[in-house]
């Protein structure tokens, strides 16, 4: 009894003491564990992606209407009237300018009664040119001066229609160039007419690029006048021969249709899809560091990073195309790789706002 009673005592002297033993193994465990996560390189990882990537080429340009004329006076004359103003669209054949053409209109009435007066006699000697009573020589003269008449007479309407100055195309006016009352002469500029659905963008480019060109390769335009617009166009004309002057060849890109705002002598800067892969691997750039003369990206196997050589293709928005050295299903380092080396132990960088949340 005595001796059932001690062993009694001994255990509960002795199991907060086994107890403790237990925690502190426990605690010494949870330690290392802690310190393990703490020697770890926190580093951001992503996996490779499947998606289309271009290559582009960069140059800049300013616009200008494949469609435009400069609208000039055929006729001398006082300016009486205006009927369009700068920024109006108009048409073909519309009324821009009328001049004073008083002194055209008469003479295409004096061109007119003499050519009348000429044609009455004319038909009076073709009876007497039938019955030999006119000499021959008489009567071909008569009607070669009834022809240079007419001639005349038509010149004369034609210079008084030019005292109505009419476009030439359709689009919009650009720029007035005369007041009312103001005297031209003839060839004298009047106005300034271009097309904006026919704005076209014209670059050079080097000779040594010219394999990567061809009609119908998609480009973006962008305009500092106009941020954040975006304007398609299309390569449509390539020049068949090459500037001896500058080493370059003519690129034109054709817009359709061009959006609002955009206007010729407008500055742009281009970016043309030369290259294009679909279903390509990509990365973002800042997984892909240069060493020495590798390119190369790190991997996480088994909690370390692990180097890899790869070689990489196409670069375009943050993205970089992978051809070899890399897996689909492979994790790679994104961030923190300044610090890696071959076998670094690496820990996934956690997000703040998740572990808040």
């Amino acid at each position: 009894m005595k001796t059932q009673r001690l062993i009694a005592g001994l255990s509960c002297c002795l199991l907060p003491l086994l107890q403790a033993c237990g925690t502190g193994e426990a605690s010494v465990e949870a330690s290392d564990a802690s310190q393990e996560t703490l020697t770890r390189l926190a580093v951001e990882m992503t996996q490779p992606v499947a998606g289309s990537v271009s290559a582009r080429y960069l140059a800049t340009t300013t616009l200008e209407a494949d469609i435009e004329a400069l609208v000039s006076a055929r006729a001398s004359g006082e300016i009486r009237e205006i009927h369009i103003e700068e920024g109006q669209f108009v048409r073909a054949g519309e009324l821009l300018v009328t001049l004073d053409g008083e002194r055209l209109r008469l003479d295409s009435l004096k061109t007119r009664a003499n050519l009348a007066k000429l044609e009455q006699e004319y038909r009076r000697q073709i009876e007497l040119n039938e019955k030999g009573l006119v000499a021959a020589t008489n009567f071909e003269d008569l009607m070669f001066r009834m022809e240079a008449l007419r001639a005349a007479h038509e010149l004369a309407e034609l210079q008084y229609s030019y005292t109505r100055i009419v476009a030439p195309i359709s689009g919009i006016v650009v720029e007035r160039k005369v007041k009312v009352g103001q005297t031209l002469s003839e060839g004298d500029p009047v106005m300034w007419i271009t097309d904006p659905a026919s704005l076209l963008a014209r670059i050079q480019v080097p000779q040594s690029e010219l394999g990567k060109f061809d009609v119908g390769q998609k480009a973006s335009l962008q305009f500092d006048a106009l941020p954040g617009l975006s304007q398609e166009a299309v390569v449509s004309r390539i020049s068949p021969t090459v500037d001896p002057a500058t080493g370059t060849f003519g690129v034109q890109l054709a817009m359709s249709p061009p959006q609002h705002g955009i206007a010729a002598g407008m500055f742009s800067r281009v970016q043309i899809a030369v290259e294009r892969h679909d279903n390509a691997m990509l990365l973002p750039k800042t997984a892909i560091i240069q060493e020495d003369t590798d390119t190369v990206v790190y991997v996480v196997t088994d909690g370390e990073a692990r180097r890899r050589v790869v070689q990489t293709g196409i670069s375009d928005a943050g993205m970089t195309e992978i051809l070899a050295g890399l897996e689909s299903h492979e994790t790679v380092i994104l961030s923190g790789s300044s610090s890696l080396r071959e076998g670094t132990p690496v820990a996934a960088m956690k997000n703040p706002e998740l572990d808040a949340g």
